[in-house]
């Protein structure tokens, strides 16, 4: 798992050098940094995904897990709502 992990976080570093805009890579980055424990690292590339796309799939809920794991309850309850303003 951990070899298939490491293949999607090149694959996504990759398109990230060519597009840093790029919302799935920057996703599938953060899905790799939050599995290595680097939580606020994920939280800023998931912050990068809203600065392109705020109707990013996952992305409210993905942030609010992110958040509560570190304890920010307030913007974990602030990324829910949006996440409950979108489909």
């Amino acid at each position: 798992e951990t070899i298939d992990a490491n293949r999607y976080f090149r694959a996504a570093d990759e398109r990230l050098s060519i597009d840093p805009r790029d919302a799935d890579a920057l996703f599938t980055a953060a899905a790799f940094l939050a599995r290595q424990g680097k939580l606020e690292a994920a939280a800023r590339a998931l912050d990068r995904i809203a600065d392109v796309n705020t109707d990013y799939p996952g992305l409210w809920r993905f942030l609010a897990r992110l958040y509560e794991d570190m304890e920010e309850e307030r913007l974990a309850s602030l990324c829910l709502a949006r996440a409950s303003m979108t489909a």
